[in-house]
């Protein structure tokens, strides 16, 4: 997996940072042609359904 030289004034902030991982895996997932998933089968997968 690449890495990425994260800029100081953005390491200090944990939720930016989830921001950005999220969208690099986004981006994977479109490179392999693999689909997205659903959010509401996420949140089944991980016990967060209503």
């Amino acid at each position: 997996m690449p890495t990425v030289r994260i800029p100081a004034d953005i390491e200090n902030r944990p939720e930016e940072l989830a921001d950005i991982e999220d969208h690099y895996l986004a981006e994977e997932r479109l490179r392999e042609n693999r689909p997205a998933i659903p959010l509401d089968e996420v949140e089944r997968t991980l016990g967060l359904a209503d």
